[in-house]
C-alpha cells in the first residue's frame, strides 16, 4: 500500500529545521534532527513510502500528513458533505442595466422581479434555513441598485429570520456603483450587505463603462466612494475596486490616483482582472490579452499596487476558496425572469437552466440537471496539488457542463491559460 504526503501539507525548510504544516487540521510538526530530516526528504523525493514502520512515518500518519489515496478520498467526501450545509443564493432582481459596457456578455433585457417571485424567494429561505449552517446572498444583475426596494425587502426578511433561527449570514453585491450614494450604502449596510465589488476601469473608464445615455460615469462613482470612505471605523465593510485590463494597459498612474483616495482606508482593496470574451457582441473588437502576456501584465499591475501601499485583493487560501458557487449543491442563481440557473455567465445555455420560480408552487429544481454541476472526481495529479482542499476538482464546472470540455481536470492548475 502506498502512502503519500497530500498536497495540502506544506513543507518549509529553514536552515537546520523543517516545518511541516497541514492545511486540513492546521497542525504542525518541526523536524530538527538531521537523520529525521534526511528520512523525511527521502520520503518526499520518492513520492511517499510503502509502509508505516519508523517513528517518523508513524508520527506523520498519526497527524494525517501521510495518507493513502483511499484515505484522502474519504477526506474529500467528508468535505463535500460539509458543502451541503451552505445555501448560496445569487439573486438578480433585474436584468436591466444603466451601463453599456462593450465587454459585457449579458443581453440586459428590461426584466425586473415581480412581487410574486420576491415572495417565493423569501418563503424558500424561511422554509429551508434550518437545513443549513450558512447563508450567503450575492446581489447581481443587470444592475442590482436599480431595484433597491427588492434588495431591502429580501435582506430585511433574512435579518429578521436571524433573530429566531441560528445560522451564519453574509451578503455581497456586484454593482457599477453609479447609484450607490452614501445614503443607499448605509441602507444596504444596515440589512447586512457588507461587501461590494465595483469596477473602475482606470483612465479609460468612461469609454469602457459608459452610461446607457452616453454620459460619463467615473466622476460620480468616485464621488460616491469618497463619501462612503468618510464613514467611521464602526462601519466594517469591504469594497473591492475591480480594474479590468486590456492589452497595452500600462499606465499605472491610475493606481497613484486611487492611492491618494483610499490607501489609508483598509476597507478598500484593488482587484486586477483580465478582460475575457464571455460572449458579448462587442468584446471581439477589444485588445484582449492572450498567451503569456496575460499573466505577465497582470503581475506587473499587482506588483505596483503593493509597491505604493494600496491593499491588493488576493484569492483567499481557505477551504473551498477556489470553488465556484455553481459547484455547491445548494448554489443557485435566482433570475429576474423567474428562471433558476447555476452559473451567472452562461445565462443562455440550456444546460444552465435547472429550474424555475413559480408564483404558486414556489422553487422548482430539476435535481438531475443540478447534480451535473456539483459532481467531480479527484484524479492522480490532484492528490499532490497544494490547492486540492480549495478546489476538490470542482472549481468551475462550466467547461464540462456547458462547453463540453474534458471533465478530467477543471481547475486552473491544469488549465494554465485560465486567469
Amino acid at each position: 500500500m502506498k502512502y503519500i504526503i497530500p498536497g495540502y501539507v506544506e513543507i518549509e525548510r529553514n536552515g537546520e529545521r523543517t516545518l511541516v504544516t497541514s492545511n486540513l487540521l492546521k497542525n504542525k510538526i518541526k523536524l530538527t534532527d538531521f537523520s529525521i530530516r534526511q528520512e523525511f526528504d527521502d520520503i518526499v523525493k520518492a513520492g511517499g513510502c510503502d509502509d508505516i514502520s519508523t517513528d517518523l512515518t508513524r508520527l506523520l500518519y498519526e497527524q494525517e500528513m501521510l495518507q493513502t489515496r483511499q484515505e484522502i478520498d474519504k477526506i474529500v467526501c467528508s468535505l463535500k458533505e460539509r458543502m451541503n450545509k451552505s445555501l448560496l443564493l445569487t439573486i438578480m432582481p433585474t436584468e436591466a442595466c444603466n451601463f453599456r459596457c462593450p465587454y459585457c456578455y449579458e443581453p440586459h433585457e428590461n426584466i425586473t422581479m415581480t412581487s410574486d417571485i420576491v415572495e417565493q424567494i423569501k418563503k424558500y429561505i424561511q422554509n429551508m434555513i434550518d437545513k443549513f449552517d450558512n447563508l450567503q446572498i450575492s446581489w447581481f444583475g443587470g444592475e442590482p441598485t436599480l431595484c433597491e426596494n427588492i434588495i431591502l425587502d429580501i435582506s430585511s426578511c433574512v435579518k429578521e429570520l436571524q433573530t429566531v433561527r441560528k445560522f451564519n449570514y453574509a451578503a455581497t453585491m456586484t454593482t457599477n456603483g453609479y447609484l450607490l450614494n452614501i445614503e443607499t450604502f448605509i441602507k444596504f449596510y444596515e440589512v447586512g450587505i457588507r461587501s461590494f465589488q465595483i469596477t473602475l476601469d482606470g483612465w479609460n473608464h468612461n469609454e469602457t463603462r459608459p452610461h446607457i445615455s452616453g454620459i460619463r460615469t467615473l466622476e460620480r462613482i468616485i464621488d460616491n466612494l469618497r463619501k462612503i470612505s468618510t464613514l467611521s471605523s464602526e462601519y466594517e465593510y469591504n469594497i473591492i475596486i475591480r480594474h479590468n485590463i486590456l492589452d497595452g494597459d500600462q499606465d499605472f498612474s491610475w493606481y497613484d490616483y486611487l492611492s491618494s483616495l483610499f490607501a489609508k482606508d483598509k476597507r478598500f482593496s484593488i482587484l486586477v482582472a483580465l478582460v475575457s470574451d464571455w460572449g458579448g457582441t462587442l468584446v471581439g473588437s477589444m485588445p484582449i490579452l492572450e498567451g503569456k502576456n496575460r499573466k505577465q501584465l497582470k503581475y506587473a499591475h499587482q506588483a505596483y499596487i503593493k509597491k505604493i501601499g494600496l491593499t491588493l485583493y488576493e484569492q483567499p487560501n481557505d477551504l473551498f476558496s477556489d470553488i465556484c458557487y455553481a459547484s455547491f449543491p445548494y448554489g443557485f442563481v435566482f433570475r429576474a425572469n423567474g428562471m433558476i440557473d447555476k452559473c451567472t455567465i452562461s445565462l443562455n445555455a440550456p444546460e444552465n437552466h435547472i429550474g424555475r420560480i413559480d408564483a404558486m408552487e414556489g422553487i422548482i429544481i430539476d435535481p438531475k440537471k443540478s447534480k451535473a454541476w456539483t459532481e467531480g472526481q479527484i484524479h492522480q495529479k490532484c492528490y499532490g496539488c497544494n490547492r486540492v482542499l480549495n478546489c476538490l476538482n470542482i472549481s468551475c464546472k462550466k467547461g464540462a457542463v456547458v462547453d463540453n470540455m474534458c471533465e478530467k481536470y477543471v481547475c486552473k492548475t491544469f488549465y494554465p491559460n485560465k486567469s
